[in-house]
């Protein structure tokens, strides 16, 4: 029932309630103004009559011994005693004089009493000359007058029902369509606030989560849909710079090239702070590609913010239904986890992966199977490294592989965050160099004397025990410390760095080489580096694989080689994968090579065969 039809019902109802109420009193005023119309009348009669009772005081019956009226004559002495003179009626002989005397009380001419269980009115007027006095009573005549004030009374009281209601029916009708209205108002502007951002006007994380489960919902087998988060970069220092309201002026003019940027295939929502989505009715990777484009040319004129120009970026990370997932809520977080690691990775964009979700599923039911997993699960393939002055292999370099019974080889960037997140990097990197140092065994055993570098961590390298637990193991397996490199990022060296070179230095102690991996790819200064104890580098292999397409790269190898030999250091170049790669890195003066070009990293028995067979025997 709506808010109108209440209101109408209520006030009608309160209308008749007050007829009834009205008409109760009316009906009772109708009573009490008959009675007192009549008493005066039935006094007035009774005078005229006390008069013809003067001019015959001896007759014996009165012109009131009728069907109407009734009467009697009394006289009252000087001390108040009634006497009944003469009775006109025989239905008043039940009067007394004590009932006469309660009648005549505060020296009242007229009023009303009960005779023979009726209601009947009386009045008293003296008889001239005489000390007699007359009382008249009257019954019928009353009941029918009374009956005409009822009747009135009920004349009017429909008449006034009938516009009392009409009144409250229009009053009702008036009111409900003004509070209807401003319930409509209110009701509007709730259900903008629920679905839309105040700031920027764009819907909002509900109207996102709507439109979503209503895409979903549709059973079509062309529903596929995309959704994208983007973050604005360093938004924090715009605040910090010009201010939150400066700030927030900002996010309302990028919403505003977004609505009049996208395509008719987007919806642009706002998360809350400088997060934005779209739904995007595309999941066609080339699409997606141009969405991108069109979204970093918008992007690319700066806002102008207190005369000063903002360039302004975004980390953009995506999702698709149902390729990724089948409800709202896990689409927008997976879009999310991509947009995070997008910003991490310094990218523009990013599509989900699991192995950028810290909290699938799959994630974490391998995290609590990795423990398990490192008593007999963890696997080295090994990848050899030739030294191109001599065309011999003489190192390889140890990748660690989960090789796990239901969903087999598992590659590291897969687990290894895993074991740095619960704490289990150290055991890990322990099982990893235990292993290694056991193949060096094995292979000394037949006669191969091949370095392995192994990586190590951040982790690893905070950790004050590391030397001590490496000598054990050194001792355990009878291996030569030369046998054995180890490998770390310049990243990691950053973290805490007088700790890391104070590890650093305990392994240079027990002779172990130690190489800079991704070498270029850090921000480790120049100052810092020549304080490390390192006997090698290793150019990042994303300098290494376009560098005959591309001139920076090759300057950036050339200036690599020539640096690391200037500090003493020899020089590894890895990610090579073709021939002239390979004998470009040879006339510029590079130490050692690694890549596809001379093999995949292999298993220990395998390796074993390769170096039979390969171009680069072992040293």
């Amino acid at each position: 029932m709506n808010v109108r039809r209440r209101l109408v019902i209520a006030f009608v109802s309160v209308a008749i309630l007050v007829l009834l109420l009205y008409g109760m009193v009316a009906h009772r005023t109708a009573i009490d103004v008959g009675d007192t119309e009549q008493l005066h009348l039935l006094y007035d009669i009774a005078k005229v009559e006390a008069k013809t009772h003067s001019v015959k005081p001896d007759r014996d019956t009165s012109t009131l011994t009728n069907h109407e009226f009734s009467s009697l004559i009394f006289s009252q002495s000087a001390d108040g005693e009634i006497k009944i003179e003469k009775i006109y009626d025989s239905n008043l002989e039940q009067l007394s004089p004590t009932k006469i005397s309660a009648m005549l009380i505060n020296n009242k001419n007229r009023g009303i009493i009960s005779l023979n269980g009726e209601k009947t009115l009386w009045a008293m007027a003296h008889i001239p000359s005489s000390e007699e006095l007359l009382l008249l009573f009257y019954q019928e005549h009353h009941q029918r007058t009374s009956a005409g004030y009822e009747s009135q009374i009920v004349a009017r009281l429909i008449i006034t029902a009938f516009v009392i209601i009409w009144i409250a029916t229009w009053v009702a009708l008036v009111i409900s369509k003004r509070i209807v209205h401003r319930l409509d108002e209110q009701s509007s502007a709730l259900i903008y606030q629920a679905t839309y951002d105040e700031l920027t006007s764009l819907p909002n994380r509900s109207s996102l989560f709507k439109a979503l489960n209503e895409h979903i919902a549709l059973d079509k087998t062309d529903n596929d849909f995309t959704i994208l988060v983007l973050d604005v970069n360093r938004f924090k220092e715009v605040n910090d710079t010009i201010g939150h309201d400066n700030g927030d002026k900002l996010l309302k003019r990028l919403a505003g090239r977004f609505v009049t940027s996208l395509t008719s295939k987007t919806r642009i929502y706002r998360l809350g702070g400088d997060e934005f989505a779209i739904l995007f009715f595309e999941q066609r990777p080339s699409a997606i590609k141009r969405l991108i484009r069109d979204i970093v040319h918008m992007l690319s004129k700066p806002f102008t913010l207190e005369g000063i120009d903002l360039p302004i970026d975004v980390s953009i990370g995506s999702a698709s239904f149902p390729r990724d997932a089948h409800d709202a809520s896990s689409l927008i977080k997976m879009a999310e986890v991509a947009m995070y690691q997008a910003k991490t990775q310094h990218a523009t964009f990013l599509a989900y992966d699991e192995k950028y979700d810290p909290y699938s599923i799959k994630r974490l039911t391998l995290m609590s199977e990795l423990r398990n997993a490192m008593k007999d699960q963890i696997v080295l393939f090994y990848q050899p490294k030739a030294d191109l002055a001599k065309l011999k292999t003489t190192s390889v370099e140890a990748l660690v592989r989960w090789l796990h019974p239901e969903h087999g080889l598992i590659p590291p960037d897969d687990f290894i965050s895993m074991a740095e997140n619960s704490g289990m990097m150290n055991e890990l990197t322990l099982r990893i160099i235990e292993i290694a140092m056991a193949q060096s065994h094995e292979w000394h055993k037949q006669g191969l004397s091949i370095q392995i570098a192994i990586n190590l961590s951040v982790i690893n390298l905070l950790d004050k025990n590391l030397p001590q637990q490496v000598q054990s193991l050194l001792n355990t397996y009878q291996v030569d410390t030369k046998l054995i490199k180890f490998e770390i990022t310049e990243n990691s060296l950053m973290l805490n760095p007088e700790l890391a070179l104070s590890t650093l230095k305990a392994l240079d102690e027990m002779n172990i080489s130690l190489s800079i991996d991704d070498f270029g790819t850090g921000y480790s200064s120049l100052s810092y580096l020549k304080r490390l104890p390192v006997s090698e580098l290793k150019i990042d292999r994303s300098f290494v694989k376009d560098m005959m397409n591309d001139e920076d790269d090759k300057v950036i190898v050339k200036s690599t080689i020539e640096l690391a030999h200037n500090m003493n250091c020899s020089v590894v170049a890895e990610g090579i994968e073709d021939q002239w790669t390979y004998d470009y890195l040879i006339e510029l003066g590079c130490d050692t090579a690694q890549g596809y070009y001379l093999s995949r990293p292999l298993p220990a028995e395998q390796l074993t065969q390769w170096l039979k067979v390969s171009r680069w025997p072992p040293a």
